[in-house]
């Protein structure tokens, strides 16, 4: 007897700057939150200090999200100086108001690297990023957000049934 399982694969692609906008708590000047989706890396967003700052990024269209790779600030990023480069350990990241995780050093390869890879597996239209706390400021240069409009699905097939076993 042959058993046919379908297991679900996402082809899972960078979403293009072009299909996303980005909104944040009140920022510094020349800071602003489309910098975070430019793609360049000279440039960041900076809010002021401020209880829970965040930032959003708005999909064109809801989509299966991946994952999110967000890098920090880090020494020789234009207009942030070395001792304002905080860790963004425990920012919250969610899609569409559900946890995907928080950042945290173990999510990192290793203390000199910035970027912060999340793995999200759910749908959705919107990706925000939150620092918990008082009094705090979010600095960050990049997010990327990687997705797939479908899911696709690879066949297994089973060489034997348990009761094969018992013959």
């Amino acid at each position: 007897m042959l058993v046919y399982v379908l297991l679900p694969i996402a082809a899972s692609e960078l979403i293009p700057s072009s299909d996303l906008t980005a909104t944040s708590s009140e920022t510094e000047n020349f800071a602003y939150a489309k910098n975070v989706i430019d793609g360049q890396p000279n440039t960041h967003l900076k809010t002021k200090t401020l209880n829970q700052p965040w930032v959003n990024v708005e999909l064109r269209k809801e989509l299966f999200i991946t994952k999110v790779v967000v890098q920090n600030a880090y020494s020789g990023t234009t207009g942030v100086s070395s001792s304002q480069i905080r860790m963004i350990d425990g920012c919250l990241i969610t899609v569409n108001g559900e946890s995907c995780g928080k950042i945290s050093a173990s999510t990192s390869q290793s203390k000199t690297d910035q970027n912060y890879e999340i793995t999200c597996r759910k749908k959705g239209d919107n990706v925000k990023l939150q620092l918990p706390g008082e009094n705090v400021q979010l600095i960050v240069v990049e997010i990327e957000i990687y997705g797939t409009t479908t899911v696709t699905c690879s066949r297994f097939t089973a060489r034997s049934t348990p009761d094969e076993y018992y013959h």
